[in-house]
């Protein structure tokens, strides 16, 4: 009858759909397995580093709580689903960490609402337009924080 389905057109349907849900968990692996390659290289040859090492080696000098220091990190590894035990204070996100946003072009701004909420916060375009390294990201948090205390 016109507008039924027959259980051939169902079966080529349902297998159609199949091939198709097949294919897009074939390409999510390799994307998957993309970006953790390019995270190998990134990282290539650096000890990884637990949080309170990583405060001690770029940010207690300079006074910045570590719990600012910890949190910062801890938001990019769950933004941006990446281990940075081995990330470090100069890493750039314009240079070579720039594939993160390769792979979520939405992950930055993730990163800057999860900032703001974890920090109660407000970072405004200016604030982030010239931030490209880890240290500046962490210094404009804790140059926001301090503001908020006074």
């Amino acid at each position: 009858r016109p507008g039924q389905l027959t259980m051939s057109t169902l079966r080529q349907v349902l297998l159609f759909l199949a091939i198709l849900v097949a294919v897009a968990i074939l390409l999510w692996r390799l994307e998957k397995r993309g970006k953790a390659n390019r995270i190998e290289h990134a990282f290539a040859g650096r000890t990884p580093m637990d949080e309170q090492t990583f405060y001690e080696k770029y940010f207690k000098a300079q006074g910045i709580p570590v719990e600012v220091v910890v949190g910062v990190r801890r938001i990019l590894e769950e933004c941006l689903e990446a281990d940075f035990s081995r990330l470090t204070d100069e890493d750039d996100f314009s240079k070579d960490l720039r594939f993160f946003w390769d792979y979520d072009s939405m992950a930055a701004v993730m990163v800057i609402t999860d900032l703001e909420k974890e920090f109660a916060i407000e970072l405004s375009d200016d604030d982030t337009r010239d931030i490209t390294t880890v240290r500046q990201m962490i210094e404009k948090v804790w140059e926001k924080v301090r503001e908020k205390r006074v």
